[in-house]
């Protein structure tokens, strides 16, 4: 039996935007994003990290760590420590992160290692409080290749207010207070429509890891991690002065059952407290996440899990392709206008990028390999019967789903892939991604409230 179930926004969520409607819309989303807040920044020698509180709703929290070049060569690579204080976290995202007690040590991955001479790039955390101090700090910095000196130590603003300075580093120079700065990220924005929403899976709690690094199929096995596997490909060109944006939120009007709010990829989204606490499980960064523009019932379905790297100036972030921006019926003009630049973005994503207008045009953008960590994750939908799974957490999207028999599945309007006959735990699933590279993964659940890694990833893309 197919059971399919899509979800489509409310009438009035739907309706078309005037001009009229649109500046007032641009108009009060220009007032930047109040609920960031600055708590500290460390330098030593040339390298300079600055943590950034993006939303906090007292159980819990969401911040970015900005990792700055201020050298005149590119770094070779570069590490932060941070103290999570009353705090704990699962995930770090864009960057490799390793946790002991209450210290996250973080090292760059493989495409953000090198940071060009005033450039910078940025990784992020989600933590969940454990006492009344929970906010993190900045323990030390440091950079290689840039003249980054050794690692530097000092404060930054806990939950009780400002930190003493730093200390000097060996090998670089003082690190600089941890003040309580304004914050302040992008200036506002137009808030466009929502995506629409389709059915969905479960809500999964961060990201998942694979004990031991993860194997992968046409390619070498590496130790305690996944086997090179050449270059990739992506078969959409990029957006060189040609893309525009726009930012959403779930509270516009998503779907929302006892599981989550649900995007017409199948992803299921959270919404703690207003819209910069929006996430996402399963994608390489919860905060950070885009719909395209929809067309014909949503065709641009096999954009789902792709990455999208945005660049404003010396700021970049990386983007996962999960939900439709309303195309047709005129429900998002500027969808509508560009339908092959266009990215509906997440609030958080918006504010990380700090553009000056509310509705950038003629911006540039392209699709990359995604910066996920752990396993594939196979996703069951409602009964095991029905024969649907989500693919969540991969590299690259995937274009091809075939049993242990051959056959082969389709992937269908709400994200899953509908496969003949009923789905088990241990049945293997042979996944293929747009560079053709070649995964076997096992089902390890057919629980739809369970989310598991399979235990296995594509080949790192060079």
């Amino acid at each position: 039996m197919i059971k399919t179930v899509l979800f489509r926004r409310p009438s009035w969520m739907r309706a078309g935007l005037t001009a009229l409607g649109l500046l007032a819309l641009a108009s009060c989303a220009d007032r930047g994003d109040p609920d960031a807040l600055t708590l500290g920044s460390l330098t030593t020698g040339s390298t300079t990290a600055t943590l950034t509180l993006q939303s906090d709703w007292t159980s819990g929290y969401c911040a970015n760590v900005t990792v700055a070049n201020g050298g005149t060569a590119p770094t070779t690579g570069w590490q932060v420590v941070i103290n999570l204080n009353q705090s704990t976290t699962s995930q770090v995202w864009s960057a490799n992160g390793t946790i002991s007690g209450s210290t996250v040590t973080v090292s760059p991955l493989a495409w953000n290692a090198a940071i060009a001479p005033g450039a910078s790039t940025t990784f992020g955390f989600c933590g969940s409080s454990t006492g009344t101090n929970y906010r993190p700090t900045l323990t030390s910095v440091s950079g290689t290749g840039n003249g980054g000196g050794g690692t530097g130590s000092g404060g930054a603003v806990g939950s009780g207010g400002n930190a003493s300075g730093g200390t000097t580093g060996t090998g670089g120079t003082t690190a600089a207070s941890g003040g309580r700065g304004t914050g302040g990220s992008a200036s506002g924005g137009m808030t466009a429509t929502g995506g629409r929403t389709a059915s969905g899976g479960t809500t999964a709690s961060g990201g998942v890891t694979a004990s031991g690094g993860m194997t992968a199929s046409g390619g070498t096995t590496g130790t305690g991690g996944a086997a090179s596997g050449g270059q990739c490909k992506l078969p959409w060109a990029a957006n060189n002065g040609t893309g525009s944006f726009t930012y959403y939120s779930f509270g516009q009007g998503s779907y929302k059952d006892n599981l989550g709010y649900r995007t017409a990829c199948g992803y299921i989204g959270a919404e703690p407290n207003g819209q910069s606490s929006d996430t996402i499980a399963n994608i390489a960064n919860p905060a950070y996440f885009a719909a395209v523009p929809g067309v014909n019932n949503f065709n641009t379905v096999d954009h789902c899990g792709a990455c999208a790297q945005i660049t404003n100036g010396s700021k970049s972030i990386v983007v996962t392709i999960v939900d439709e921006c309303p195309y047709d019926g005129g429900q998002n003009a500027p969808c509508a206008a560009n339908p092959t630049g266009h990215l509906d973005l997440s609030y958080s994503a918006w504010a990380a990028l700090g553009y000056a207008t509310g509705y950038p045009k003629n911006t540039t953008w392209k699709y990359v390999p995604c910066p996920v960590s752990g396993g594939i994750v196979l996703r069951i939908h409602g009964d095991p019967s029905w024969g649907q799974v989500y693919i969540e957490n991969e590299l690259l999207p995937i274009v091809s789903v075939r049993t242990s028999t051959g056959a082969s599945g389709t992937h269908a309007q709400g994200g899953f892939w509908q496969l003949p006959g009923s789905l088990a735990v241990g049945q293997t699933l042979t996944l293929t991604d747009t560079s053709g590279r070649v995964v076997n993964a096992k089902i390890a659940s057919t629980d739809q409230t369970a989310n598991v890694s399979s235990g296995v990833q594509f080949p790192m893309c060079m």
